[in-house]
Protein backbone atom coordinates (compact mmCIF):
# COMPACT_ATOMS: atom_id res chain seq x y z
CA UNK A 1 0.00 0.00 0.00
CA UNK A 2 1.01 3.62 -0.43
CA UNK A 3 1.11 5.77 2.68
CA UNK A 4 0.01 9.30 3.42
CA UNK A 5 2.38 11.93 4.75
CA UNK A 6 0.84 13.21 7.98
CA UNK A 7 1.81 16.22 10.07
CA UNK A 8 -0.16 17.25 13.15
CA UNK A 9 0.45 20.45 15.09
CA UNK A 10 -1.21 22.57 17.71
CA UNK A 11 -2.86 25.61 16.20
CA UNK A 12 -0.81 27.76 18.58
CA UNK A 13 2.50 26.10 17.89
CA UNK A 14 4.92 28.37 19.75
CA UNK A 15 5.26 29.04 23.43
CA UNK A 16 7.36 31.58 25.35
CA UNK A 17 10.82 30.29 26.20
CA UNK A 18 12.15 30.69 29.72
CA UNK A 19 14.67 33.29 28.59
CA UNK A 20 12.24 35.08 26.27
CA UNK A 21 11.44 34.50 22.62
CA UNK A 22 9.53 31.59 21.15
CA UNK A 23 10.18 27.87 21.41
CA UNK A 24 8.82 25.09 19.23
CA UNK A 25 8.68 21.56 20.64
CA UNK A 26 8.44 18.80 18.06
CA UNK A 27 8.87 15.02 17.86
CA UNK A 28 10.49 12.73 15.32
CA UNK A 29 9.69 9.06 14.85
CA UNK A 30 13.21 8.06 13.80
CA UNK A 31 16.75 9.11 14.65
CA UNK A 32 20.08 7.50 13.79
CA UNK A 33 23.44 7.58 15.57
CA UNK A 34 24.42 10.86 13.88
CA UNK A 35 23.18 13.42 11.38
CA UNK A 36 25.92 13.20 8.75
CA UNK A 37 23.79 13.94 5.69
CA UNK A 38 25.73 11.70 3.30
CA UNK A 39 25.13 8.55 5.33
CA UNK A 40 21.98 6.47 4.94
CA UNK A 41 18.83 8.49 5.50
CA UNK A 42 20.28 10.86 8.13
CA UNK A 43 19.73 13.80 5.81
CA UNK A 44 15.96 13.48 6.23
CA UNK A 45 16.33 14.47 9.88
CA UNK A 46 18.34 17.52 8.83
CA UNK A 47 15.70 18.48 6.27
CA UNK A 48 12.67 17.87 8.53
CA UNK A 49 14.13 20.04 11.28
CA UNK A 50 14.85 22.97 8.96
CA UNK A 51 18.62 22.61 9.37
CA UNK A 52 19.67 21.90 5.80
CA UNK A 53 18.66 22.79 2.25
CA UNK A 54 19.49 21.53 -1.25
CA UNK A 55 20.06 23.35 -4.50
CA UNK A 56 16.51 22.33 -5.37
CA UNK A 57 13.69 20.52 -3.62
CA UNK A 58 10.65 18.47 -4.62
CA UNK A 59 7.46 20.20 -3.44
CA UNK A 60 4.14 18.70 -2.33
CA UNK A 61 3.00 18.49 -5.96
CA UNK A 62 6.16 16.61 -7.01
CA UNK A 63 7.51 19.64 -8.87
CA UNK A 64 11.14 20.74 -8.61
CA UNK A 65 11.38 24.10 -6.84
CA UNK A 66 14.40 26.40 -6.35
CA UNK A 67 16.05 26.68 -2.94
CA UNK A 68 19.79 27.47 -2.69
CA UNK A 69 19.81 27.65 -6.49
CA UNK A 70 17.39 30.32 -7.67
CA UNK A 71 17.21 28.87 -11.19
CA UNK A 72 18.74 26.26 -13.48
CA UNK A 73 18.92 25.45 -17.17
CA UNK A 74 19.80 22.28 -19.05
CA UNK A 75 21.86 23.60 -21.94
CA UNK A 76 22.48 20.21 -23.55
CA UNK A 77 21.65 16.56 -22.73
CA UNK A 78 24.64 16.26 -20.35
CA UNK A 79 25.08 19.81 -19.00
CA UNK A 80 23.01 21.71 -16.45
CA UNK A 81 23.84 25.20 -15.17
CA UNK A 82 22.55 26.30 -11.76
CA UNK A 83 22.46 29.93 -10.65
CA UNK A 84 23.21 30.15 -6.92
CA UNK A 85 21.05 32.55 -4.97
CA UNK A 86 22.65 35.74 -3.61
CA UNK A 87 22.72 36.26 0.15
CA UNK A 88 22.80 32.62 1.29
CA UNK A 89 25.10 32.02 4.26
CA UNK A 90 26.15 28.93 6.15
CA UNK A 91 25.44 28.68 9.87
CA UNK A 92 29.00 29.85 10.56
CA UNK A 93 28.45 33.04 8.57
CA UNK A 94 30.41 31.98 5.49
CA UNK A 95 28.90 33.00 2.16
CA UNK A 96 27.53 30.30 -0.14
CA UNK A 97 28.65 30.63 -3.73
CA UNK A 98 29.00 28.19 -6.61
CA UNK A 99 32.42 27.08 -5.37
CA UNK A 100 30.99 26.13 -1.96
CA UNK A 101 28.17 24.20 -3.63
CA UNK A 102 30.67 22.45 -5.91
CA UNK A 103 32.75 21.27 -2.95
CA UNK A 104 29.63 20.14 -1.06
CA UNK A 105 28.21 18.11 -3.95
CA UNK A 106 31.59 16.55 -4.77
CA UNK A 107 31.99 15.55 -1.10
CA UNK A 108 28.55 13.93 -0.98
CA UNK A 109 29.04 12.12 -4.29
CA UNK A 110 32.41 10.81 -3.12
CA UNK A 111 31.60 9.55 0.39
CA UNK A 112 27.89 8.69 0.45
CA UNK A 113 27.00 5.07 1.15
CA UNK A 114 23.79 5.47 -0.86
CA UNK A 115 24.61 3.83 -4.19
CA UNK A 116 21.27 4.98 -5.61
CA UNK A 117 22.55 8.56 -5.27
CA UNK A 118 25.70 8.01 -7.36
CA UNK A 119 24.81 9.84 -10.58
CA UNK A 120 27.18 9.59 -13.60
CA UNK A 121 29.30 12.64 -12.78
CA UNK A 122 31.79 13.92 -15.33
CA UNK A 123 32.72 17.30 -13.90
CA UNK A 124 31.54 20.23 -11.77
CA UNK A 125 32.80 23.75 -12.39
CA UNK A 126 32.13 26.98 -10.50
CA UNK A 127 32.30 30.54 -11.74
CA UNK A 128 30.91 33.18 -9.36
CA UNK A 129 27.30 32.16 -8.79
CA UNK A 130 27.19 29.80 -11.79
CA UNK A 131 27.51 26.09 -11.04
CA UNK A 132 27.86 23.78 -14.05
CA UNK A 133 27.36 20.04 -13.66
CA UNK A 134 28.24 17.73 -16.55
CA UNK A 135 27.30 14.06 -16.63
CA UNK A 136 28.98 11.33 -18.63
CA UNK A 137 25.70 10.52 -20.37
CA UNK A 138 22.20 12.03 -20.64
CA UNK A 139 20.69 11.84 -17.17
CA UNK A 140 17.15 13.21 -17.03
CA UNK A 141 16.70 12.78 -13.26
CA UNK A 142 19.71 14.85 -12.18
CA UNK A 143 17.61 17.49 -10.42
CA UNK A 144 15.61 14.76 -8.66
CA UNK A 145 18.84 13.23 -7.35
CA UNK A 146 20.20 16.60 -6.24
CA UNK A 147 16.94 17.17 -4.32
CA UNK A 148 17.64 14.16 -2.10
CA UNK A 149 18.90 15.09 1.41
CA UNK A 150 22.19 13.31 0.63
CA UNK A 151 23.01 16.43 -1.39
CA UNK A 152 22.13 19.00 1.26
CA UNK A 153 24.52 21.92 0.78
CA UNK A 154 27.04 21.89 3.63
CA UNK A 155 30.26 23.74 4.42
CA UNK A 156 32.56 21.00 3.15
CA UNK A 157 35.68 22.87 4.28
CA UNK A 158 34.40 22.90 7.86
CA UNK A 159 33.55 19.21 7.55
CA UNK A 160 37.10 18.36 6.48
CA UNK A 161 38.57 20.18 9.50
CA UNK A 162 36.40 18.34 12.05
CA UNK A 163 34.73 15.30 10.45
CA UNK A 164 33.66 13.74 13.76
CA UNK A 165 32.18 16.96 15.11
CA UNK A 166 30.45 17.58 11.79
CA UNK A 167 28.51 14.33 12.20
CA UNK A 168 26.56 15.83 15.11
CA UNK A 169 26.75 19.54 14.21
CA UNK A 170 26.58 19.87 10.41
CA UNK A 171 27.00 23.40 9.10
CA UNK A 172 24.24 23.99 6.56
CA UNK A 173 22.08 26.87 5.29
CA UNK A 174 18.67 26.22 6.87
CA UNK A 175 16.57 28.34 9.22
CA UNK A 176 17.91 26.55 12.30
CA UNK A 177 21.35 25.37 13.39
CA UNK A 178 22.29 22.54 15.72
CA UNK A 179 23.28 23.25 19.32
CA UNK A 180 23.24 19.69 20.63
CA UNK A 181 22.49 16.23 19.23
CA UNK A 182 21.90 13.07 21.27
CA UNK A 183 20.84 10.01 19.26
CA UNK A 184 18.76 8.56 22.09
CA UNK A 185 17.02 11.83 22.97
CA UNK A 186 16.93 14.35 20.12
CA UNK A 187 18.27 17.75 19.12
CA UNK A 188 18.25 21.32 20.32
CA UNK A 189 18.32 24.07 17.69
CA UNK A 190 18.58 27.85 17.54
CA UNK A 191 17.51 30.17 14.76
CA UNK A 192 19.93 31.12 12.00
CA UNK A 193 20.13 34.92 12.32
CA UNK A 194 21.52 35.28 8.77
CA UNK A 195 18.98 33.03 7.09
CA UNK A 196 18.45 34.11 3.48
CA UNK A 197 14.65 34.11 3.75
CA UNK A 198 14.77 36.36 6.82
CA UNK A 199 15.19 35.81 10.54
CA UNK A 200 12.89 32.97 11.69
CA UNK A 201 10.02 33.84 14.03
CA UNK A 202 10.93 30.90 16.30
CA UNK A 203 14.02 31.33 18.46
CA UNK A 204 14.65 27.77 19.61
CA UNK A 205 13.46 24.31 18.62
CA UNK A 206 13.48 21.26 20.88
CA UNK A 207 13.34 18.06 18.83
CA UNK A 208 12.41 14.95 20.81
CA UNK A 209 12.96 11.42 19.64
CA UNK A 210 9.72 9.52 20.32
CA UNK A 211 9.75 6.29 18.34
CA UNK A 212 6.26 5.13 19.32
CA UNK A 213 3.34 6.69 17.43
CA UNK A 214 0.97 6.45 20.39
CA UNK A 215 3.51 8.24 22.59
CA UNK A 216 3.80 11.06 20.06
CA UNK A 217 0.01 11.36 19.99
CA UNK A 218 -0.23 11.55 23.79
CA UNK A 219 2.57 14.13 23.87
CA UNK A 220 0.60 16.27 21.43
CA UNK A 221 -2.61 15.99 23.43
CA UNK A 222 -0.85 16.83 26.71
CA UNK A 223 0.87 19.87 25.21
CA UNK A 224 4.33 18.42 25.72
CA UNK A 225 5.03 18.92 22.01
CA UNK A 226 3.60 21.25 19.39
CA UNK A 227 4.22 19.22 16.24
CA UNK A 228 4.59 15.56 15.26
CA UNK A 229 4.69 13.44 12.13
CA UNK A 230 3.74 9.88 11.18
CA UNK A 231 0.98 9.24 13.69
CA UNK A 232 -1.03 6.04 13.97
CA UNK A 233 -4.26 5.89 11.98
CA UNK A 234 -6.47 5.47 15.08
CA UNK A 235 -4.84 8.41 16.85
CA UNK A 236 -5.20 10.53 13.75
CA UNK A 237 -8.98 10.13 13.75
CA UNK A 238 -9.10 11.38 17.33
CA UNK A 239 -6.91 14.40 16.62
CA UNK A 240 -8.90 15.34 13.51
CA UNK A 241 -12.01 15.71 15.66
CA UNK A 242 -10.35 18.31 17.89
CA UNK A 243 -10.25 21.99 16.99
CA UNK A 244 -6.98 22.30 18.92
CA UNK A 245 -4.97 20.61 16.19
CA UNK A 246 -4.04 21.38 12.62
CA UNK A 247 -3.79 18.13 10.65
CA UNK A 248 -2.01 18.17 7.29
CA UNK A 249 -1.85 15.06 5.18
CA UNK A 250 -1.19 14.16 1.60
CA UNK A 251 0.07 11.40 -0.68
CA UNK A 252 3.69 10.43 -0.96
CA UNK A 253 5.57 7.92 -3.08
CA UNK A 254 6.54 5.52 -0.30
CA UNK A 255 5.31 1.98 -0.84
CA UNK A 256 4.91 -0.52 2.02
CA UNK A 257 4.74 -4.26 1.54
CA UNK A 258 4.30 -7.53 3.40
CA UNK A 259 7.16 -10.00 3.40
CA UNK A 260 6.96 -13.77 3.68
CA UNK A 261 9.20 -15.63 6.14
CA UNK A 262 10.62 -18.53 4.16
CA UNK A 263 12.29 -19.91 7.28
CA UNK A 264 8.89 -21.42 8.11
CA UNK A 265 8.56 -24.86 6.45
CA UNK A 266 4.98 -24.29 5.28
CA UNK A 267 6.00 -21.10 3.47
CA UNK A 268 8.08 -23.22 1.12
CA UNK A 269 4.90 -24.80 -0.21
CA UNK A 270 3.73 -22.84 -3.31
CA UNK A 271 0.13 -23.93 -2.78
CA UNK A 272 0.14 -22.56 0.77
CA UNK A 273 1.59 -19.24 -0.38
CA UNK A 274 -1.04 -19.01 -3.10
CA UNK A 275 -3.81 -19.70 -0.59
CA UNK A 276 -2.37 -17.08 1.76
CA UNK A 277 -2.26 -14.50 -1.04
CA UNK A 278 -5.91 -15.16 -1.89
CA UNK A 279 -6.89 -15.05 1.79
CA UNK A 280 -5.58 -11.55 2.40
CA UNK A 281 -7.73 -8.63 1.29
CA UNK A 282 -5.03 -6.24 0.21
CA UNK A 283 -7.44 -3.35 -0.25
CA UNK A 284 -8.89 -3.70 3.27
CA UNK A 285 -5.40 -4.04 4.74
CA UNK A 286 -4.23 -0.91 2.94
CA UNK A 287 -7.27 1.29 3.58
CA UNK A 288 -8.65 0.13 6.94
CA UNK A 289 -5.57 -1.02 8.84
CA UNK A 290 -2.82 1.14 7.41
CA UNK A 291 -4.94 4.12 6.21
CA UNK A 292 -3.11 4.11 2.91
CA UNK A 293 -3.91 3.73 -0.76
CA UNK A 294 -3.89 0.25 -2.34
CA UNK A 295 -0.90 -0.17 -4.62
CA UNK A 296 -1.25 -1.72 -8.08
CA UNK A 297 2.44 -1.27 -8.81
CA UNK A 298 5.38 0.90 -7.75
CA UNK A 299 3.47 4.14 -8.50
CA UNK A 300 0.03 4.83 -7.07
CA UNK A 301 -2.99 6.05 -9.00
CA UNK A 302 -2.80 9.54 -7.46
CA UNK A 303 0.24 10.25 -9.62
CA UNK A 304 -0.29 11.23 -13.28
CA UNK A 305 2.04 8.42 -14.36
CA UNK A 306 0.60 5.87 -11.94
CA UNK A 307 -1.28 2.73 -12.92
CA UNK A 308 -5.04 3.30 -12.58
CA UNK A 309 -6.30 -0.23 -13.21
CA UNK A 310 -8.21 -2.40 -10.76
CA UNK A 311 -5.67 -5.21 -10.51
Amino acid sequence: FVSLTIIVSLLLVTSPALAGGKTLNMALSWLDENIETTKGWNGWTVTRCGIGENLVQIDENLNIKPVVAESWEQIDPTTTVFTIRDGVRFHNGQMVDAAACKTSIERAHSITDRKDMKFPLDSITADGNKLTIKTTKPYSILTNILADPVYIIVDAKAASKDPEGFKVKPICTGAFKVVTFMPDRGLSLVKHEQYWKGVPDVDTVNVKYLADGATRSMALQSGEIDLATSLNANDLKLLEKSEKFNVQKGPNLRVYLLRLNFQRPYMKNPAFRQALAHGISKDIYATKIASGVPARGPFNSMQPFGYKGDE
